[in-house]
């Protein structure tokens, strides 16, 4: 039952076909067909050449290239439609060829490349294997009632002697069927994200504009009861001086509320932009200050409690203080995305650390007591490294600066490391996979990269790496 229910699942799935597709197959066969029958026809005479198998071709390809057209009471069995448009034009097609001809190398051959086209036209491994298993029934049964002893071969023993290829290319076409399958999904999934994230991109924009108005109308209205304070005289002291602590307090939050709105339609402009494909320009660039950066991310992350804010030990001091190029705005959201990760698992780790260290020696900046993980090269890095190695080039590497962010979480998977800055790929059940991949992007447009060391049970840690000589960029 669920072998049937997973053809079903297929047919009933948009994915199962695309437009490139159709409307290739429908003008190839167009083509095809009528050339091919005029060709054995009158060029090169062939007995099993059959005008009526043609013309039933060149009708169901011409009407592929219609779809466009059709109604949406008709759209909804187009997925049946396209399955059987391609099935007669595939295996039924050249299997009845094969048959009429007498199993002839040619159209064996030409059978061998029918699984390809299979391949590509239905990528889907369950249909490509119905296909094939209807084309080639019907084929046998249309030829055995037009002619019975043709699909008996004889002595052409060529059919048995291909089999073994004949085999190996139908299981490499299911192999690659599920792969295409998988790559096209992965394909719908970007587009539907990347829309989503569009929309509400935009939709965004207005309630920040109105929060951004309020706030500062607010600011403007402090502003001046503070002005009227200060000038009254018929205030205590006490009472003026508690009102201008008051406001300088509200005024200070709303100076937060004011850039963190700033920075929310700043990044709803980056991810417009990327659903665009337009990168960062880094003639954008300016030089900024690592301390200040992330004290001030620190700072303006949206912490959902005051014990989530306590979690974080930024040990990021004036001394430690480095320049790079880069956007301010997209390397904070590289740290909101690094912290709001490792806070996801605060609620099932009662004792979880995050800490921000600046360290060009490597061992001091995942601390003292994993070194002799290292040695022993028991973790695994984004790199898919021994990390003893790794340890030993990062005190070569002079000629950066390093930020480390680790906490001592879950970890990740060691499996999921090598990947874990690819697009949609994630340990947490809610997550989209895309802000890992965004710090990537972010990182490699500021000249530095970005890797990951983890060992599952105990932490991960997130190495941030800037180049010193900025003055080159």
């Amino acid at each position: 039952m669920s072998i049937i229910f997973k053809i079903k699942e297929d047919f009933s799935d948009k994915i199962a076909y695309a437009k490139f597709n159709v409307l290739a197959l429908g003008a190839i066969g167009s083509f095809c067909h009528p050339f091919y029958w005029f060709w054995w026809t009158y060029i090169d005479p062939q007995p099993f050449e059959s005008a009526t198998i043609r013309i039933i071709g060149i009708i169901s390809c011409i009407s592929l290239l219609t779809t466009q057209y059709w109604s949406k009471s008709l759209m909804r069995f187009f997925p049946i439609y396209w399955f059987i448009v391609v099935t007669y034009n595939t295996s039924f097609f050249f299997i009845t060829y094969l048959i009429r001809s007498h199993y002839s190398t040619v159209w064996t051959a030409a059978t061998f490349s029918m699984l390809y086209i299979l391949l590509i036209t239905l990528p889907k491994y369950t249909l490509v294997a119905v296909s094939m298993f209807i084309g080639t029934i019907l084929a046998i049964i249309f030829c055995y009632i037009n002619d019975p002893n043709s699909i008996n071969p004889g002595n052409h023993y060529i059919i048995f002697v291909y089999f073994p290829v004949f085999l190996f290319a139908f299981c490499t076409a299911l192999v690659f069927s599920y792969g295409n399958a998988k790559g096209i999904i992965a394909q719908e999934k970007s587009k539907i994200l990347k829309s989503l994230a569009a929309t509400i991109a935009h939709e965004m924009r207005n309630p920040f504009m109105a929060i951004h108005l309020a706030a500062k109308n607010s600011k403007e209205e402090i502003n001046s009861i503070m002005s009227t304070a200060n000038n009254s005289k018929s205030l205590e002291k006490n009472l003026l001086s508690s009102i201008t602590t008051g406001c300088n307090e509200i005024m200070s939050n709303l100076d937060i509320s004011l850039s963190a709105i700033k920075r929310g339609s700043n990044i709803i402009d980056v991810t417009l932009n990327e659903m665009s494909g337009i990168k960062p320009d880094p003639t954008s660039f300016t030089k900024l200050s690592i301390f200040h950066v992330i004290n001030k991310a620190v700072r303006e992350y949206g912490y959902k409690s005051e014990k989530e804010k306590h979690r974080i030990i930024c040990n990021i001091n004036k001394e430690d203080d480095f320049n790079f190029k880069g956007d301010e705005n997209l390397m904070i959201y590289v740290i909101f995305n690094l912290l709001k990760n490792a806070l996801y698992y605060i609620n099932t780790h009662s004792n979880l650390t995050i800490t921000i260290d600046y360290q060009i020696n490597h061992k001091r900046a995942v601390g003292l007591d994993k070194v002799s993980e290292y040695e022993k090269g028991n973790l695994v890095n984004s790199k898919n490294e021994n990390i003893s190695e790794d340890i030993e080039s990062s005190k070569e590497d002079k000629n950066y600066n390093y930020i480390y962010i680790t906490d001592n979480g879950p970890g990740i998977p060691s499996n999921l490391i090598p990947k874990l800055f690819n697009e949609f790929t994630t340990s947490k059940t809610d997550g989209t996979g895309l802000g890992l991949s965004f710090c990537k992007k972010t990182m490699t447009a500021f000249s530095g990269s970005i890797s990951c060391e983890s060992k599952e049970g105990k932490y991960t840690s997130f190495i941030l790496k800037f180049p010193q000589n900025i003055d080159q960029q």
